[in-house]
Parts: structure tokens; C-alpha cells; sequence
């Protein structure tokens, strides 16, 4: 019984802790390929705009990413970086303007 009490806790913490997987469908191909889009992302997610509804994992918390939402973030951040270098730079700004974090995204998305 105490077993199973524990193994449904431990559960209970492994998905409190990951993102939704609302929008790991997203196609992001899409996105990156499609200007106007990419750009409408961005300036939604630096407040120049006002957003749809965004998908959870980008906005800033200490939780679990899914190798799915990886692969969106990384295209994501690739594309804009690529092709809009100001707007990542703002992308940057707006979520870590210290820039303390943006190595580790960087590393822990290069993988995916």
C-alpha cells in the first residue's frame, strides 16, 4: 500500500512539473517558413502586440520540457535568429535581459 501511495505521488510530481502538451502539434515549420507569422509570434511574445493565446511553454517557469516542445522552441529561436536578428534580440531582452540564461536554452535545446 505504502508503495503505491509513493508511486502515485512521484506521478503526480513528474506531470505537476511538465509543460501541457496543448500545442506540441504545433507546425512550427510553418511558422518559421511564413514571415508574417513568425514575426506576429514574436511581437506577441514582446508585448509589441497583443497575443492569441501562447503556448505555455514559452513563457517563463521552472518546469519540464518535452523533447516535442523542444523541437518547437529550437525552430522557433533558429528561425527568428536567422532571419529577424533584431527581433531575437528583443525576444532575448524581453525574457532574459541579464542574459543569463540564453547559453543554457541554447544548449539545452540544440538536441532536439
Amino acid at each position: 500500500m505504502k508503495c503505491l501511495i509513493i508511486l502515485s505521488m512521484v506521478a503526480l510530481a513528474v506531470t505537476a512539473e511538465t509543460y501541457p502538451a496543448d500545442h506540441d502539434d504545433l507546425d512550427i515549420e510553418n511558422v518559421v517558413s511564413n514571415d508574417d507569422l513568425l514575426l506576429s509570434y514574436n511581437t506577441c511574445f514582446t508585448d509589441k502586440a497583443p497575443c492569441s493565446e501562447i503556448p505555455a511553454f514559452f513563457k517563463p517557469r521552472a518546469r519540464s520540457v518535452l523533447k516535442a516542445q523542444k523541437h518547437i522552441m529550437r525552430r522557433y529561436v533558429e528561425g527568428l535568429k536567422q532571419k529577424y536578428p533584431e527581433e531575437f534580440g528583443a525576444f532575448v531582452k524581453k525574457f532574459d535581459p541579464a542574459n543569463k540564461y540564453t547559453a543554457a536554452l541554447a544548449a539545452a535545446i540544440a538536441n532536439a
